[in-house]
């Protein structure tokens, strides 16, 4: 099951009615109160935050893999009544992001409408992307790295299996993505959904040859940020961010 966790401001000073959600990407693990892009939320925007923990990771591995279909009902099934009613910012990660875009139309039928969906490092999927991000989801190649045992710590004995259901949520196929249609609906210019691209981030590229997006749909969505795909929601990243979260979100809420 997805697992969520809040964290409130000890002095709430912005509208009480925003809660900010936030996914992490996969093979990570829960953004805790100290994470940077919790207190970020918690400086900017809101004064609660509900924090997601992905199936299948942490204290919700389990030891066969999750389809991306069972991941995606589990996650709303976690933040729905979480947002019911409430003006909601998300904050996606990764994966985490991807399965929020995918949710989004759902999720927008129990919130308000001026609700806000920030994706980071999730969009623009090139088939390209395809083999590294498949030789990259092998319980192999983590060995190889020397990452095995910090996998274990995250997730338990059973994390072989974690690393095998984001690999098969990535696949092109993956339920966990929307679909072209899905996708135009979701950036039209009256949904408060935002891309955040790193200019080096190498399973995202911007070029040609995009899965699901077209860049003339894209270009009016998206921010491009200096990052790969790791380094998004490090301390330093998310401090150039910063700037673009205030932009984005000081116009769209009444503090």
């Amino acid at each position: 099951m997805a697992r969520i966790e809040h964290f409130r401001k000890k002095l709430p000073v912005l509208n009480s009615n925003i809660i900010a959600v936030c996914a992490h990407g996969g093979g990570g693990s829960m953004f805790g109160e100290n994470h940077p892009v919790v207190q970020l939320l918690l400086s900017t925007v809101a004064n609660e935050v509900c924090s997601v923990e992905l199936p299948g990771h942490g204290s919700n591995a389990v030891d066969t893999p999750v389809p991306a279909d069972v991941a995606a009902e589990q996650i709303f099934q976690a933040v729905g009544p979480v947002v019911r009613d409430r003006q909601a910012v998300f904050v996606g990660y990764s994966v985490g992001g991807i399965f929020l875009m995918k949710l989004w139309p759902r999720l927008r039928e129990l919130m308000q409408r001026d609700s806000v969906g920030v994706f980071v490092g999730s969009g623009l999927r090139s088939n390209l992307g395809w083999p590294l991000i498949n030789n990259f989801w092998q319980p192999e190649a983590y060995v190889a790295r020397n990452k095995a045992l910090a996998m274990e710590k995250l997730h338990g004995p059973g994390w072989k299996a974690t690393i095998e259901s984001v690999r098969l949520w990535n696949k092109p196929d993956s339920a966990a993505f929307s679909t072209a249609s899905e996708l135009h609906a979701l950036f039209s210019p009256d949904e408060h959904v935002f891309l955040v691209l790193g200019d080096a981030d190498q399973p995202f590229p911007l070029e040609d040859n995009l899965f699901c997006m077209d860049t003339d749909t894209a270009a009016r969505k998206v921010v491009v940020v200096p990052s790969d795909h790791f380094r998004y929601v490090t301390v330093p990243q998310v401090l150039v961010a910063r700037d673009f979260f205030s932009a984005l979100f000081y116009p769209l809420f009444s503090f």
